[in-house]
This record gives C-alpha cells, structure tokens and sequence, in this order.
C-alpha cells in the first residue's frame, strides 16, 4: 500500500456517520434502557466483565509495544521469526489506541452510566472530566483492529469472517454493562478497520526497511 488510505477512510466515514447520528438522536437511549434493564442480571454480566479485562486497551498497549520492539530487535539483530507479523500487529495497536485516544478526548461523549445515574446525554467535546469517553468504545476498536490484521496475514474468506466474530462479541459485551451506546460500537468498528489500512501504509512507508534483510560490507 503505498498511498495514504484516504479515500477508504471517507468512504465508509460517511454512512458511519449517517447510522451514528440516527442512533445518537433517536434509538441510543432506548435501546441501552433495554438492554440495563433485561440483561445485566444475566449470565451475560460476569462473561463481559472478563472480556473487558482481557482486552483492556492499556494492556494491548503494551503487547503492541512489546510487538514492535520484537521487531525493531529484529531489525537491529537480523532475521528473527515471525518479525514481519509482530511489526504490523505492533503498529496498528499503537495506532488504533492513539487514535482512539484522540477521539475520545475530542467528542468527550458522556458514558450510559451518567445517562442512567445522572440523567447526562450527549457530548462534552474537548473533556478529560470522568464519565465523558464514551465514543468510541477501546475495548472494541482494539479488537477489530486485531483481529482483522489477523485476517489480512491470511486473506482468506472464512477466515475473515471467522475474525470477525470475536470483536463483534467484545462490542457487545460493552453493551451489556452499559459501558458504551450502540452508536460507539459503531464508530469502534469503523475506527478498529481503517487502523488496519492506515497501520499498513506507515508500515510500507516509514517501516518497511525492517523486513529487509541487512547487508554488510567486509
């Protein structure tokens, strides 16, 4: 990929934004008033607390760096295997949590809990304030973006759809505990894709030199 993922990225950000309005202003609160209500007291409950821990974005942080300094270790070291996979998954979790970050902290989106404990809707914009980062969801950003990377090393059919299901799971798991409104999921999914495509192109760009092999003069 050597140019920018643009145009991928207008592309779909346009009806992501189209669907995401039309939650936000009228089915986000409706529906996370169904879902508080019938499945919080479910077995639903404690299997999504655990999913939220194993795929905490702090701690996918660190495995992408981890990722990527295997790589630059193996770029400094010579050939070492499997670096060209720990490169791309290391760049894209980085990515995916620095852009995550940004919006967050951009929208400042009021979480459900402040909905269903406080009567708070909407966006903050511009807000590190608790309970205001909602939009979008880490957990779930971060998880598409692995686990389509995941694909794209296979590129097979069946394996694409296969990858698919785990983050469609995480996101909603984030609505059960009322962590994040339908529309977060969303915006995470698109968010946790494009990363992928943005991650390959700083890869080929900035990167690529650590997958080829070094040469040395005698």
């Amino acid at each position: 990929m050597n140019k920018a993922p643009i145009k991928l990225t207008l592309t779909w950000l346009i009806p992501t934004f189209i669907i995401c309005t039309f939650l936000f202003n009228w089915l986000d609160m409706s529906l996370m008033y169904f879902i508080s209500h019938d499945y919080q007291s479910t077995w639903l409950l404690p299997a999504s607390k655990t999913l939220k821990i194993i795929f905490s974005p702090p701690l996918w942080l660190i495995i992408g760096a981890i990722f990527f300094g295997y790589a630059w270790w193996s770029h400094k070291q010579h050939k070492l295997p499997y670096a060209p996979y720990t490169l791309a998954i290391g760049i894209n979790l980085i990515f995916v949590f620095i852009i995550t970050a940004i919006i967050k902290y951009c929208l400042a989106r009021y979480r459900p809990t402040e909905l269903l404990d406080n009567n708070l809707y909407g966006l903050d914009y511009f807000s590190l304030a608790k309970g205001t980062d909602s939009m979008p969801s880490g957990h779930t950003a971060i998880a598409f973006t692995l686990f389509i990377t995941l694909a794209r090393f296979v590129k097979k059919g069946w394996f694409t759809l296969l990858c698919l299901l785990p983050p469609i799971i995480i996101g909603i798991s984030r609505l059960i505990l009322a962590d994040h409104y339908v529309s977060d999921i969303i915006v995470s999914a698109y968010v946790g894709t494009i990363s992928v495509f943005w991650g390959e192109w700083i890869l080929q760009r900035f990167f690529s030199a650590w997958l080829k092999p070094k040469t040395h003069a005698e």
